[in-house]
């Protein structure tokens, strides 16, 4: 609940990248645009909409190619259970 957030997710998270040892990991939770659950608010009232707070809104194809170019190797994906 925190790459929605930034300004420049990718330095951001290339930062990141290098700043962890070997074989270390992160967990990314954002809203999904492609989730069921923007289709049940498609009047806009999406929580992801959350303007001006939410800088940057992601699906799986879009996150996963931030990461990638950011040094990134994504291993999973999944949706949270209260989704």
């Amino acid at each position: 609940q925190l790459i929605e957030h930034l300004w420049e997710p990718g330095p951001s998270l290339s930062k990141l990248a290098a700043s962890l040892r070997p074989g270390g990991i992160i967990a990314i939770e954002t809203p999904d645009t492609d989730g069921y659950d923007r289709a049940m608010f498609s009047q806009g009232t999406w929580g992801g909409y959350y303007i001006p707070r939410h800088l940057n809104l992601y699906n799986f194809d879009r996150l996963a190619a931030l990461l990638r170019k950011a040094g990134w190797v994504v291993t999973s994906s999944t949706l949270s259970p209260w989704m």
